[in-house]
């Protein structure tokens, strides 16, 4: 486990669960879908929140490639249902970078974003929409290059380890991006395998919930 800071808490989440919490614990990277192969289902997003819930998450931060439709669907049911879990939703945008694909991703948008286009051009539509970017997997390279033009960065990810991230963990260059771990999970048996505790304090004074 791992404490870092992040997150705003606001109004779209009843205050009565919020003040359960001095610290969250959070998987910041699950999929709304095993893969983009698949249709989107309400009863495997009921499944992935149910899960979190159980293995004693407190947030979750859902996306899907490209796609915003299933977690918005997530935080509907989150919403409608009163689950004890804030879901964050978001989505993982392919973008174009030195003539190769890469990932983006951008929390808090409401309208999907045009994919397979330049990292630039995509950033800009997410900043359009007032959306959080994370860089995730971690890409070192592309962290090296658009670090002022982002919000964090995953340092840990479940299915892509990257020894070398250690180094950016500490460096003052990256101080004022938010940290994130996530367990990438594309099945219910990986969520939460990688998660981070969060202080509400912390959260508070960066804008991921809306």
């Amino acid at each position: 486990m791992f404490s870092c800071s992040c997150l705003q808490v606001t109004s779209t989440y009843s205050l009565p669960l919020l003040s359960r919490f001095r610290r969250m614990l959070i998987d910041f990277h699950v999929h709304a879908r095993p893969s983009s192969l698949y249709p989107i289902r309400q009863s495997w997003i009921e499944n992935i929140l149910q899960t979190a819930i159980r293995i004693g998450l407190d947030a979750i931060v859902i996306v899907d490639h490209n796609l915003l439709n299933g977690p918005l669907l997530a935080r509907r049911i989150q919403t409608a249902r009163q689950l004890p879990l804030l879901v964050i939703p978001g989505v993982e945008i392919t973008s174009i970078w030195n003539m190769r694909a890469i990932h983006i991703i951008a929390l808090n948008i409401t309208h999907n974003i045009l994919p397979y286009r330049r990292i630039e051009t995509i950033i800009d539509a997410i900043r359009k929409q007032d959306g959080t970017i994370i860089l995730p997997h971690p890409l070192l390279d592309l962290l090296d290059s658009f670090h002022k033009d982002i919000d964090g960065f995953e340092v840990h990810n479940g299915r892509h380890p990257n020894p070398k991230i250690a180094d950016f963990r500490t460096n003052r260059q990256f101080s004022n991006l938010l940290r994130t771990y996530g367990s990438d999970a594309h099945t219910l048996s990986e969520i939460g395998h990688v998660t981070a505790h969060f202080d509400v304090e912390d959260l508070t004074r960066r804008r991921i919930l809306r």
